[in-house]
């Protein structure tokens, strides 16, 4: 089994079967592509505003077109608030 008291850097988890995994940041996604270390626990890496997901790889909810997520452009009166179509930007009618 591995043999892990800490995770070395760009790893998390320390897991006593597995050890450490690697965090996989998205490149487009995260803060600073000079730093893409990520939580040693959680393996959460640090996104740009408006991205998410464990690795940066995904828009947030009321954005969308990943990685540039730019806000969901939709009439507030006939769609659902704040939520379109992730990759497409397409609105959702009530």
């Amino acid at each position: 089994p591995p043999d892990c008291l800490l995770c070395q850097p760009q790893t998390f988890g320390c897991h006593p079967l597995v050890g450490c995994e690697e965090c996989n940041c998205s490149g487009p996604g995260i803060q600073e592509l000079t730093d893409p270390t990520c939580d040693t626990d959680s393996g959460q890496c640090k996104c740009r505003p408006n991205v998410t997901g464990r690795r940066c790889d995904t828009c947030s909810p009321g954005f969308h077109g990943y990685p540039r997520c730019r806000p969901c452009d939709c009439h507030e009166a006939g769609t659902a608030p704040g939520v379109c179509d992730p990759l497409t930007g397409q609105c959702y009618c009530k």
